[in-house]
């Protein structure tokens, strides 16, 4: 909804059209059986057209994401003739989360005056998705259910609460609550796409890769002209080794939307397996391109430079995501191989005592830094880091 009256909103602003409400078109659609399919055929324009005495159609697909992002295919189709007239796909971040706390607030106070209606519970529980609080969603979305339990959006969101639960403990039980739910949507909306599409991601993680594929590939049937079905489908065929595969159905996403960088970053992992470094090294560099901010690019990029035995290169791409996220490990970790390859066993102690800083209870890194201070001459130093690193593999 708030997409719709975004839209809506824009065009308006653009003062040369005369634009009919929503709620309208809904009528509409309703009388045609057309309503949420997003599957205009020509004969189906026309009629609209027809009874909304308008020239021009918005229509399309609106996908939910993981990560808290929406996919939005739309098609401007000539209502006499049933003809596309232009094309666009974006993807948008979930930025409206103000307003939902602010709605919270006013539930809560109307329902200590009232019973809560499915409806209510249903927004309440989208809500405290949005800002992270999952438990209180899929309780919002239960007692929804509970009044209403023939709403196919309220399965689909739920599932989508504990595919993220799993993502935060990695608990098989909340990849089946998902995957029961995701399956309940569909039984109730045959032509689910965005429960396809994420049920397919559920099964992958459990390593389901057949009816991982078939869903993915139904979602593909779907909506053909959205990369998403044929990007997670090869991220299933890269799971699975199958890189020729993967690089089909990555350039094909690319093809129809050349602006999102995780379908090149798809695309370089398909060609790292296939160890075509060339080619993985100029997806990461256009993913780059697309999205300097992400520090994951830059890492992978470090990786492939590394098989390559580029290390300077793998240390430069490293230094640039340890910047752009000082916080995590992967980037010092990544780098002080590529320094200890080098022989470089000064700036390597350095790396050390950053990951030991950020994950102290981690043995590993204590022996490790233990065999670069051996290497600098400083066995001191080194047999105070072995006998750390032992006293914590042995719980003391």
């Amino acid at each position: 909804s708030v997409v719709s009256e975004r839209l809506t909103t824009e065009l308006v602003k653009i003062g040369s059209h005369k634009v009919v409400e929503r709620r309208e078109i809904d009528k509409v659609l309703s009388e045609l059986r057309l309503q949420g399919s997003g599957a205009i055929d020509p004969e189906a324009a026309k009629k609209i057209g027809k009874l909304l005495s308008v020239d021009l159609i918005i229509v399309g697909t609106l996908t939910e994401l993981p990560g808290g992002s929406l996919e939005i295919n739309a098609r401007a189709v000539g209502a006499g003739s049933g003809e596309i007239l232009g094309a666009v796909a974006s993807r948008v971040k979930k930025d409206w989360l103000g307003r939902y706390k602010a709605f919270i607030r006013e539930e809560n106070e109307k329902e200590k005056a009232r019973a809560g209606s499915a409806e209510a519970f249903y927004k309440k529980g989208v809500a405290y998705s949005d800002l992270g609080e999952f438990d209180n969603a899929i309780g919002s979305f239960g007692l929804a259910l509970s009044l209403d339990p023939s709403r196919r959006e309220t399965y689909f969101a739920r599932g989508m609460a504990y595919i993220e639960k799993f993502k935060a403990d990695m608990d098989a039980e909340h990849l089946a609550k998902a995957r029961a739910d995701l399956s309940r949507a569909i039984e109730l909306e045959p032509e689910y796409l965005s429960a396809y599409l994420n049920r397919g991601l559920v099964y992958a993680a459990g390593k389901e890769y057949g009816p991982a594929i078939e869903d993915l590939s139904k979602a593909v049937a779907l909506s053909p002209g959205s990369g998403s079905g044929y990007s997670y489908r090869g991220h299933v065929y890269n799971e699975k080794k199958e890189y020729q595969k993967a690089v089909a159905d990555l350039s094909k996403a690319i093809s129809l939307e050349p602006g999102i960088a995780s379908y090149y970053f798809g695309r370089a992992a398909a060609y790292d397996g296939k160890k075509e470094y060339d080619k993985a090294i100029a997806d990461l560099s256009k993913a780059i391109d697309i999205d300097p901010a992400d520090g994951g690019y830059y890492l992978n990029r470090g990786n492939v430079y590394s098989e390559m035995g580029s290390w300077d290169k793998a240390i430069a791409d490293f230094s640039t995501a340890i910047g752009l996220e000082p916080g995590t490990v992967y980037g010092y970790v990544n780098r002080v191989h590529a320094y200890e390859k080098k022989g470089m066993y000064g700036k390597a102690v350095e790396d050390y005592n950053s990951i030991i800083a950020i994950d102290p209870e981690n043995p590993d890194m204590y022996f490790d830094r233990a065999a670069a201070y051996k290497e600098l001459g400083e066995a001191r130093k080194a047999a105070a880091d072995i006998k750390k690193a032992e006293k914590l593999r042995s719980g003391e």
